[in-house]
């Protein structure tokens, strides 16, 4: 199916717990444990993300990777 187990928020500038679909509580395994499962999804190379445009796909992926910086620590 096409449907996404977490879908990408549609609205402007998503927070980091909004694209991983994680509370403010979520714990540093949650969050490594959901990042997996949306780049499978969300990878622009992904089955999933085929009828995604290229374009939209990368700046997606770039928005999952930030904002997994952000919910490690690694970016602030």
């Amino acid at each position: 199916s096409t449907m996404s187990q977490y879908p990408f928020p549609h609205h402007p500038r998503p927070t980091p717990h909004q694209i991983f679909h994680l509370s403010h509580n979520a714990s540093q395994a949650d969050i490594k444990s959901r990042y997996y499962e949306l780049v499978r999804e969300h990878h622009p190379d992904s089955a999933h993300a085929q009828h995604i445009p290229a374009s939209e796909r990368h700046s997606r992926f770039q928005s999952i990777t930030a904002a997994y910086e952000v919910l490690t620590g690694k970016s602030r």
